[in-house]
C-alpha cells in the first residue's frame, strides 16, 4: 500500500516537472519561477479561542484542537489547501509543519508531502519549514485559507515573477475584500496608496534565513498594522506611519534592506489569499461560500 502511494506521488511529480519544463521552453525561460519551488504550509497552530467558543463539542473533538483539522464541508481545512497546490506548476514539493494529529493524517491526503513537527513559535515553525526545503525560493502559507485555489497561487506567483521579486507579500484592497466577502470583517492598514489587508502567504529566499530568524515573528504578527511594524522598521517609518504618509514603496524599500534582497508587495484581486478563519463569522462565511461553489459546480 505504501509502495503504491509512493509510486503515485513519484509519477505525479514527474508529470508536473515535465509540464513545468515544457512551459519553460515555450516562455523562453523568462520566469524566475521556472525553477522548482517548495511550498510550506504552517499548520502548527491551535483553533483560536474566539472561534473555539462558538463551535460544537463534536467539531472540536474531530479537530483535536488543531487549526489544520477544523472541519469544513466534512473535510479538514488543510485538505482544501493541499488540493489547491496540486495544480500549481511552480510548486515541486509540499512541506507541512504541523502538530501530531495533522502529521499522522498527512500521508492519506498528500502521499508525497513532507511532514515536519511543529515548534513552539510561529517564527520557529517558519524556520523549520525552510530548513526542510531544498528550493532557493519558498512559498509559505498558513493552513487556514481554504478558499484559495490553484488559480490564486498561480496568479500570485506570476505577479511576483513579473516584478522579479525575491521576497513578496500579497495585499488586498479593502474594496476588493468587502465586495468578495460581504459581512466578513478584516483589519486594514491605511497607506498613501489606499486601505489594504495582508494576505496569509509569503515568497521568501532561503538564503536570507539568518535575517529571517530576527524579524519573522515580529513582521508576521504586525503584518496588518503599520504602526506595530514601525517598531521593526525605524523612527522615520514610525513618523510616516503615524502621519499616514507611509507608502507601499516605503515598506518595500525597508524590507529589501532588512532581508538584503528584492522585496515587494503584490496587490491581488483574488481576496481568498487574505481570508483566514479566526472567528465564528469567518467560519460560517467559508462554509456558505463552499456551499455556493458546490451548487454552481452541479449546474455546470
Amino acid at each position: 500500500m505504501k509502495n503504491c502511494a509512493r509510486q503515485q506521488a513519484e509519477n505525479a511529480k514527474v508529470y508536473r516537472n515535465l509540464r513545468l519544463l515544457t512551459r519553460a521552453v515555450l516562455q523562453g525561460y523568462k520566469s524566475t519561477f521556472i525553477k522548482f519551488m517548495d511550498a510550506i504550509i504552517l499548520a502548527g497552530g491551535e483553533i483560536p479561542s474566539g472561534l473555539r467558543e462558538s463551535l460544537s463539542a463534536s467539531i472540536l473533538d474531530s479537530a483535536h484542537g488543531e487549526r489544520a483539522l477544523l472541519p469544513l464541508q466534512g473535510r479538514a481545512a488543510i485538505t482544501w489547501l493541499l488540493e489547491s497546490l496540486r495544480d500549481v506548476e511552480a510548486v515541486d514539493r509540499i512541506i507541512v509543519v504541523g502538530q501530531k494529529n495533522t502529521l499522522e493524517l498527512l500521508p492519506q491526503w498528500s502521499p508525497g508531502a513532507i511532514g515536519v513537527a511543529a515548534q513552539n513559535t510561529l517564527s520557529a515553525n517558519v524556520l523549520a519549514g525552510i530548513d526542510a526545503a531544498q528550493s532557493s525560493l519558498v512559498l509559505i502559507m498558513t493552513c487556514d485559507i481554504p478558499l484559495a485555489t490553484a488559480q490564486t497561487w498561480n496568479n500570485f506567483l506570476e505577479k511576483v515573477s513579473n516584478e522579479n521579486w525575491e521576497a513578496a507579500y500579497p495585499i488586498v484592497r479593502s474594496e476588493t475584500m468587502e465586495s468578495t466577502f460581504p459581512g466578513g470583517k478584516r483589519t486594514y492598514a491605511t497607506v498613501t496608496d489606499g486601505r489594504f489587508t495582508g494576505g496569509n502567504a509569503f515568497v521568501l529566499p532561503r538564503a536570507c534565513r539568518p535575517q529571517l530568524e530576527k524579524v519573522l515573528e515580529t513582521a508576521y504578527n504586525a503584518r496588518k498594522n503599520p504602526l506595530k511594524l514601525a517598531g521593526l522598521l525605524g523612527m522615520q517609518f514610525i513618523i510616516k506611519a503615524a502621519t499616514k504618509r507611509l507608502s507601499i514603496a516605503d515598506v518595500e524599500k525597508k524590507i529589501s534592506q532588512i532581508l538584503n534582497c528584492r522585496a515587494g508587495a503584490v496587490e491581488m484581486q483574488d481576496a481568498a489569499i487574505a481570508f483566514d478563519i479566526d472567528k465564528a463569522t469567518d467560519y460560517n462565511l467559508v462554509e456558505s461560500t463552499f456551499a455556493k461553489r458546490g451548487k454552481i459546480n452541479k449546474k455546470d
